[in-house]
């Protein structure tokens, strides 16, 4: 093989262009290249350059509308070479593969270089310009694992700039590169973003600073990696149907940044770390179109790809990288709200809207949030509690304060669903909202001050149930309206939603106020008030039982709280399934009557006979029945009155008491009473009715009668209510 080597050698090129058969733009031209000095050592394939000066060069690249680029296709090419005679085996066997070209620049100047590149298969087409590109390059090589230095920057055609400086190498690839980025203008990305996103992005800056590191290993995963910061500015987006603000910010910076990840393979010990997020002057737009449909639900494009079904997926674990991040911050922000589905529509903003949420992350416990801001620009929002989004449970504890939102802003809701505009009103509302593996735990207190409806309206899908009356019901003496409503399900039941909340809560306070209003009293107390509709008595008598004390309370304050409503009381008394107890609780006040009687003056008792010591009660219980006359009383063989058990002479004495149907009347009457006397305390008793008590005689007994179920009903030993 020939020997040969060329030294200070000295090479200068002007005006080169470069270009495809049948293509009139060229691929690559520049204005001059000057080598000096070089030399090359044929035998040893090396060339060593110390230096190479590029000035004015210019790469223009293109995407054809079938996805082909050109330079990857220029690169690609290679002439047929000419066809000879296969070699004999031996020397094939004997042949040495050449070993490949190593070279060596020791300094690499680039000044006044651009590039363009266009691609016809985005649509838009898109164009981006490259222009400026000035820097150096110091021991370039293509021997491996050589490090290269250079210092890059260059600004962008359509604004922006990006500098570089660091290291890198080709075998295996590696970059290593201080990089700063400055205001490059993201509208440029709109064409590959409507790709997947139904969005228009009208502007937005990308600024950015920081040590990126990329290497990519010929048998395993890309890494890349940055640490640093970086912060988007003046980000505009809007629908593109209707050309309307959808999502805006004036800066959205990131600091403390340290992301370390594989592509596309994540690793167990990727993360993505973030110091701090803080947003300022945030406006996004929410808006439910005519149809009911929300236009969050049409910001991503369905996929156009077609799915693989002809491979069984390859079943390997995926690692999610680690997230941490350090807080966020939130000033100035501002969320509308608009209802087209309603007629006319609704309109609403959330305006002011500041606050942090702090660090949250793949293990850490959960953030705490503290936000501010106003509905309407006037009533005071406040959302605090902690969240967890990164847990699998999503837990969340959340409570947000709205304090006296204007209720003719509702008006909309309010004619549509009960046929009444709302003229004028306050509310104020707190909701508190609990998840916890999957299971919702809500308190949602509503607060109505002087809620005054209009003139009823024609409207077909309003209800039918008298709301003004409902209203009225629930005021009380200050118009005010307060209630407490829970709410509770599983996330993972599908057909489980929480949506429109506010007006769920006012068509259900006014279905329940209407159709049961003792129910909306009690749930007004918060929690399971319990049915106020009825108390219940000790069974034959008008002893109220414990449970009966606390609703009667509820009630009365209820009935004060309301001076427009009356109430009427109807005792319940069945003379077959309480004729027992009455007959035992008369035989108890005859045992008392005859120790009162018949026993000395000092004699100290309890009022129950029941609860008397046994020789007493058997004592007692034996001088009432030898006083009292009873048929068929057992008599001995002499004919006086037999001895017998305390238990036998307990039955024979209350199967003599006789209960007349006066006695019955006058238990009911009692019973009524002693209902008028608790709630007399707190209400007039011009406001208090007495129905004559309802007396029955059930063909049942009282040990195999059902308590009923039904708010508003009972059997016997009651009371029932009804408003007016």
């Amino acid at each position: 093989e020939p020997v040969w080597r060329l030294s200070s050698g000295l090479l200068s090129v002007q005006n080169l262009q470069l270009r495809e058969q049948a293509d009139a733009t060229p691929i690559l031209a520049l204005d001059s290249v000057k080598i000096d000095p070089f030399e090359i050592d044929g035998s040893q394939r090396q060339a060593t350059i110390d230096r190479i000066e590029l000035e004015g060069a210019q790469v223009m690249a293109h995407r054809a509308p079938d996805g082909q680029i050109n330079l990857l296709r220029w690169l690609g090419q290679h002439p047929p070479q000419p066809t000879s005679a296969p070699s004999p085996p031996e020397e094939i066997a004997n042949a040495r593969p050449d070993p490949p070209w190593v070279f060596d620049i020791h300094h690499l100047s680039v000044a006044g270089t651009g590039a363009q590149w266009r691609d016809d298969a985005a649509s838009p087409v898109v164009q981006l310009k490259i222009k400026g590109l000035e820097g150096q390059l110091k021991s370039v090589s293509n021997r491996p694992q050589t490090p290269i230095e250079y210092t890059l920057q260059t600004q962008l055609g359509s604004g922006g700039s990006i500098a570089l400086k660091g290291q890198a190498q080709t075998d295996p690839l590696r970059l290593n590169t201080q990089l700063k980025i400055k205001a490059l203008n993201l509208a440029l990305l709109q064409p590959y973003l409507s790709q997947r996103l139904n969005l228009q992005l009208s502007r937005g800056h990308l600024d950015g600073e920081g040590q990126l590191t990329v290497e990519a290993p010929s048998n395993g995963d890309m890494r890349l990696a940055f640490q640093g910061q970086s912060a988007i500015e003046d980000l505009y987006t809007r629908e593109p149907d209707t050309q309307e603000d959808f999502l805006r910010w004036k800066r959205l910076s990131a600091t403390g940044l340290d992301v370390d990840v594989h592509i596309p393979n994540p690793s167990a010990k990727d993360r993505i770390r973030i110091g701090a997020l803080a947003l300022q002057d945030l406006f996004a737009k929410i808006v439910i179109a005519p149809s009911g449909r929300i236009n969050l639900q049409d910001i991503m494009r369905p996929s156009t790809e077609a799915p693989v079904t002809n491979a069984a997926p390859k079943q390997t674990p995926r690692h999610e990288p680690q997230f941490e991040l350090g807080g966020i911050k939130f000033s100035g922000g501002r969320v509308n709200f608009t209802d087209n589905f309603i007629k006319p529509n609704y309109n609403t903003t959330i305006t002011d809207l500041s606050g942090t949420v702090s660090a949250l992350g793949t293990h850490a416990p959960p953030a705490k949030v503290d936000l501010q801001g106003r509905v309407q620009g006037v009533a005071p929002l406040s959302i605090q509690g902690s969240i967890n989004p990164m847990d699998a449970s999503h837990f969340l504890d959340l409570t947000a304060k709205a304090r006296g939102i204007d209720l003719s802003s509702f008006s909309p809701y309010s004619t549509k669903y009960t046929g009444h505009p709302i003229k004028r009103g306050k509310l104020s509302v707190e909701v508190s909202y609990k998840i916890n593996q999957g299971k919702l735990e809500a308190q949602n207190e509503i607060f109505l001050d002087q809620l005054t409806f209009g003139e009823r309206v024609d409207s077909p899908t309003a209800t039918q149930l008298p709301v003004a009356f409902a209203v009225s019901l629930l005021k009380n003496s200050r118009g005010e309206i307060n209630i407490r409503l829970p709410v509770s399900g599983s996330l993972n039941d599908p057909q489980f939603s929480v949506a429109g909340l506010i007006w769920q809560m006012l068509g259900g306070l006014i279905t329940r106020a209407v159709t049961a209003p003792f129910t909306a009293l009690a749930s007004m107390f918060g929690g399971n008030g319990g049915d106020l509709s009825t108390v219940e008595f000790v069974p034959g008598s008008a002893e109220l039982l414990p449970e009966a004390l606390p609703r009667l309370a509820k009630l009365a304050q209820a009935l004060e709280d309301r001076p427009g409503l009356s109430l009427d009381i109807a005792a319940h008394v069945d003379t077959t399934l309480e004729l027992g107890d009455v007959r035992r609780l008369r035989l108890m006040a005859l045992m008392i009557a005859e120790r009162r009687k018949s026993g000395p003056s000092s004699d100290a008792f309890d009022p129950d006979p029941k609860k008397w010591p046994e020789p007493d009660y058997a004592q007692w219980m034996q001088r009432l029945y030898d006083r009292t006359a009873i048929a068929n009383k057992p008599k001995n063989v002499v004919g006086l009155s037999k001895k017998i058990p305390v238990a036998e002479m307990e039955t024979l004495l209350i199967s003599a008491i006789k209960v007349s149907e006066s006695d019955w009347l006058a238990l009911g009457q009692e019973r009524i009473q002693a209902v008028q006397k608790i709630l007399s305390e707190k209400v007039s008793s011009e406001r208090l009715f007495a129905l004559a008590p309802a007396i029955s005689a059930s063909a049942a007994s009282a040990a195999s009668a059902e308590k009923p179920t039904e708010p508003g009903s009972c059997l016997f030993a009651c009371a029932i209510f009804t408003l007016h």
